[in-house]
């Protein structure tokens, strides 16, 4: 399914994108043409859909900007893109258009060699709406501050990009063979001036047959009580289903002993570096006489139709019980949202998630839209 065409925010675009600003300007700060022109002319990337039923516009790290949130991320920062303004015209909203304009954005900050993307999103006054997309994209919180004069507390988000420093990290690895996993360490320092990563890494290369033992003698050394922890972070949705955030190897025998028979990841690899890597999760999934399926997406393609019926597929053949995981759980709740709602009705879904701890009003179009069609073919 293709999405929608990104075109420029160029001059003729601009009265348009200017008024819809305007309409949010509690949310994005007003603007005369003057300022907006200048804040399009200079951006890293100004962007729209149609004319203009939605658009953003971000700043790298080189912008001589000098708004307040833009100078916070830029003193915390090195090699970032900065999301000034986004906003979708509410008559097109539920069509994923900003969600096309940040896989664009992240396109081309990855391709730029950008670490990071950031932005904030009001506190006071709140915006819950801006909180539970940008959760879904996979953002998260890395700071609060109140903005001079007092009218706005916001928290700002940061989403780290796949292969930003190129250096070794936890989870990097290569299979030897059929056999043979090389697993790679990275000890790493933070300094607190640029957030600049150092380090040293070592590898060691171990049959997959003996993941475990290194799994067993790293969670020794660390004093791990894996029990407590994956009891803890499990959240059950419904009979024979689960949802967890990233897990970390020395979980999958405690998962395995809590009864579970089928793994579903659904994070792709890079996303962070000390995420386990789909293929050692295989492994130590295996080893523990689980069924492992790597089914991966970004936050913002969980509502592609081809992930979500690639879900459905997994989540009604999968041996029960099955846990799905990704970085917090939301990509799998959100997916599961829209597999659950013409079976247990979007309310009651709805309820169930919030129970878990999430939210899934970012769905709610698609799962109302896929309970009415399964009511129609009833």
């Amino acid at each position: 399914m293709s999405g929608p065409a990104i075109l420029a925010l160029d001059r003729a675009s601009r009265a348009a994108a200017l008024a819809l600003n305007n309409r949010f300007a509690a949310e994005l700060s007003e603007a005369d043409r003057r300022r907006f022109d200048w804040l399009a002319d200079n951006a890293y990337l100004a962007v729209r859909v149609g004319m203009v039923r939605a658009f953003l516009i971000a700043f790298d790290q080189d912008a001589g900007y000098d708004s307040p949130n833009f100078l916070w991320c830029r003193a915390r920062a090195r090699r970032f893109v900065y999301v000034d303004r986004v906003v979708t015209d509410p008559d097109w909203r539920g069509h994923g258009l900003a969600r096309a304009l940040y896989a664009h954005l992240i396109d081309r900050a990855v391709a730029d060699g950008h670490d990071t993307i950031m932005c904030e999103v009001n506190l006071v006054p709140p915006n819950p709406a801006s909180d539970a997309f940008h959760a879904a994209l996979g953002f998260v919180e890395v700071g609060r501050a109140a903005i001079p004069g007092g009218a706005k507390t916001v928290r700002y988000l940061e989403r780290r990009l796949p292969a930003a420093d190129g250096n070794p990290q936890i989870g990097d690895w290569r299979e030897q063979n059929s056999n043979s996993i090389r697993f790679f360490e990275t000890k790493r320092t933070r300094n607190s001036a640029n957030s600049a990563k150092t380090g040293y890494f070592f590898q060691r290369t171990l049959p997959a047959t003996d993941a475990m033992r290194y799994v067993r003698a790293q969670s020794a050394e660390r004093g791990t009580d894996n029990g407590a922890r994956a009891m803890a972070v499990i959240k059950h949705l419904e009979a024979g289903i689960a949802v967890a955030p990233q897990l970390v190897a020395d979980d999958f025998v405690e998962i395995a002993r809590l009864g579970f028979r089928t793994i579903v990841n659904n994070r792709p690899d890079g996303e962070a570096p000390d995420q386990l890597p789909s293929e050692l999760a295989r492994a130590l999934a295996e080893a523990n006489g689980l069924t492992y399926h790597h089914l991966p997406l970004r936050g913002y393609e969980v509502t592609d139709e081809e992930n979500v019926d690639a879900f459905v597929r997994l989540a009604a053949s999968a041996t029960e019980p099955t846990l799905f995981y990704c970085r917090t759980g939301t990509r799998c709740t959100l997916l599961w949202a829209q597999y659950a709602a013409p079976r247990l009705g979007v309310e009651a879904t709805t309820a169930i998630a919030a129970r878990a701890g999430y939210d899934v009003s970012v769905v709610r179009d698609e799962m109302e839209e896929r309970a009415a069609l399964a009511a129609v073919a009833a």
